[in-house]
């Protein structure tokens, strides 16, 4: 808090030494709490508890929002939006969400009443527990989980005293309401803007920040599955000495911390996540037998979850088990969604495989469904060169390259594949544009003398 003062406070006396002051619209807000320990959760995502769900949200105008005016009403950060475009004068864009609470900021108005909707799935997609969501009616809260709970947040704003059993028929009203709010959210579902493609890697680097957690499956489906889990308050101690432990097991060289992540796995026996984090860590601490039982046990449990096989399959190919290998890829290719992440990950691993043309169909479905994927794109174009059709992958190629300037292997790729297509002017171009991204590529030099 301290810290945040003195920054604040840095940035409001830079606004006065720029003489900006005073028609600077200035809003300090959070996107999430820290659980610090209550409830057991000492980060956040976990559950929907207020310690992690209430945030700041202060606002400063000279001359348009009087100093010391305090809305007691529940509002979202949707709101923030709306409310910025009325203080500035800017016209809303058609289907903006959010309500504008220009009334209660200038002029002290509470804003309506009004429904707030909280979800929280994170614990399925990391941990495969039970997720939680929620609806605050102003003073009353319910938390829809493997055990239900209702706060009366007026009397019991640290929610500790659970009064479903209590108030039954409230309980009852405000979940019928929730699943309203949820069938209403989940019709919304794909209206919205297009999701930009990101690679594999930035992916899995969103998800280790506890992004991007989720998968494909429907609201619904996903709500029941998830329910039918472990309830997360059972597991919760658990999370800050996984978090401790994997780093140092996923990096190969802690034996103590691998041999802390097996007895963490014993503790939540049959968690999928946590029998793959191990089959990882002990792969790279150079046990792929111990790493094949772990990852396979881990399909078993989820035999519907493509990555689950993809990892087998890996494993197997490092123990020189093609066979194996090439059957573990195939129930991946079947237990494919429609994750383009999941889908790429799996096509490119027949492409390491050396099935390309595996490869070549997973990677024309991702497309089938999105032709922009210019990742998919890339992988279609290693494809097709790995089965010597060096005219297509170059015409496949060339469609990457204006859109990802800076990918180096796509360059060298159409490069070569002009050349093998007798294209000659069009290699030299490529190849000369990789070289100049990456100077130390001697496949690239070879090619380019190569040229007639």
């Amino acid at each position: 808090m301290a810290y945040t003062d003195q920054q604040v406070g840095r940035l409001l006396e830079g606004l006065e030494d720029l003489g900006v002051g005073e028609n600077t619209l200035v809003i300090l807000t959070s996107d999430h709490g820290e659980g610090l320990g209550e409830h057991g959760e000492l980060t956040h995502g976990f559950f929907v508890y207020q310690s992690t769900v209430h945030v700041p949200l202060l606002m400063r105008l000279p001359g348009r929002i009087p100093a010391g005016n305090r809305i007691s009403a529940p509002v979202n950060l949707v709101d923030v939006l709306p409310t910025v475009l009325d203080l500035t004068g800017i016209r809303h864009p058609e289907g903006l969400e959010g309500r504008s609470l220009l009334q209660a900021v200038t002029l002290g108005q509470e804003p309506a009443a009004r429904d707030q909707y909280l979800e929280t799935y994170l614990p399925y997609f990391q941990m495969r527990w039970a997720g939680s969501r929620a609806l605050r009616d102003g003073r009353w809260k319910f938390i829809e989980a493997p055990t239900p709970e209702l706060y009366d947040l007026q009397n019991d704003p640290e929610e500790r005293r659970n009064l479903a059993a209590q108030d039954p028929e409230r309980l009852a009203a405000l979940q019928f309401r929730l699943e309203a709010r949820a069938r209403w959210l989940g019709s919304l579902s794909g209206t919205g803007a297009e999701t930009p493609a990101i690679d594999d890697a930035l992916d899995l680097q969103i998800r280790s920040l506890g992004y991007l957690a989720g998968d494909d499956q429907a609201g619904t489906e996903l709500h029941v599955r998830s329910l039918q889990r472990q309830d997360t308050k059972q597991k919760i101690q658990l999370v800050d000495e996984i978090q401790k432990v994997v780093p140092a097991a996923l990096d190969g060289g802690d034996g103590r911390a691998l041999e802390r992540l097996v007895e963490l796995a014993r503790q939540d026996e049959g968690n999928p996540r946590l029998l793959t984090l191990l089959g990882t860590a002990r792969k790279r601490h150079g046990d792929l037998s111990g790493a094949l039982l772990a990852l396979t046990r881990a399909a078993e449990l989820e035999p519907d979850d493509a990555r689950a096989h993809a990892n087998v399959a890996l494993v197997l190919r490092e123990l020189g088990r093609p066979e194996q290998a090439r059957e573990a890829l195939n129930r991946a290719v079947a237990a494919l969604g429609g994750d383009p992440q999941r889908q790429r990950f799996v096509a490119s691993l027949l492409l390491d495989a050396g099935e390309a043309a595996q490869a070549e169909s997973a990677f024309r479905a991702i497309l089938e469904e999105n032709p922009a994927d210019l990742l998919a794109l890339e992988g279609l174009g290693r494809a097709l060169a790995l089965l010597g059709r060096w005219k297509d992958a170059q015409d496949v190629l060339e469609q990457v390259l204006p859109q990802r300037p800076e990918a180096v292997e796509s360059w060298a790729l159409a490069g070569e594949a002009a050349l093998r297509a007798g294209d000659p002017q069009r290699a030299e171009r490529y190849l000369r544009r990789a070289l100049d991204l990456d100077f130390s590529r001697q496949d690239v030099r070879q090619m380019l003398d190569e040229l007639p």
